[in-house]
């Protein structure tokens, strides 16, 4: 059996370190910092949304998500739950997203918060451009169709008729 020393233990984990820092900085920080300078996001830009879920990106590619957590806080006050005031419901998911690349219409983002790692766990997430003013949220584990601010004024009468964003 070949014995490890100390040193080789201290230089494989300043590798590891070293190695996670650059990709770090060449796949998330440099994105998020140059690419929202040049990035048109007025396609993504505004409030997307499906039965339970809403999602508001702003023009430089942060966004909100909220969504029903279909748990009632006055039930269980365990967050996240949803809680109600004169019958508006307040939902208790809530993420936070910032989108840094576009390609071939798909925004690339990443989680950098959330309260309900069920729905929508911190990391890589992508937002794909469909016809008639949707989109597709993506994340491994989760993918939804979600309708956007120009679903109403695109989608032919046929298909808003099918509700594909829900109630």
């Amino acid at each position: 059996m070949k014995k490890i020393s100390l040193f080789q233990i201290i230089v494989s984990f300043s590798l590891l370190v070293i190695a996670f820092s650059v990709f770090y900085y060449l796949v998330i920080y440099i994105p998020q910092k140059e690419s929202n300078k040049q990035t048109d996001f007025s396609k993504f830009s505004g409030a997307w949304w499906r039965h339970g879920f809403n999602l508001v990106i702003d023009s430089k590619g942060n966004g909100i998500a909220q969504w029903r957590i279909y748990k009632w806080c006055s039930i269980d006050p365990t967050p996240p739950c949803d809680s109600d005031n004169k019958n508006i419901i307040k939902s208790g998911g809530k993420a936070q997203i910032v989108f840094s690349l576009i390609t071939d219409g798909v925004a690339y983002g990443v989680v950098i918060s959330s309260n309900d790692l069920k729905t929508l766990d911190k990391g890589i997430i992508q937002l794909k451009l469909k016809p008639y003013g949707m989109a597709e949220l993506i994340q491994e584990g989760f993918e939804s169709n979600l309708c956007g601010p120009q679903f109403i004024k695109l989608a032919p009468k046929s298909i808003q008729e099918k509700s594909p964003c829900g109630a």
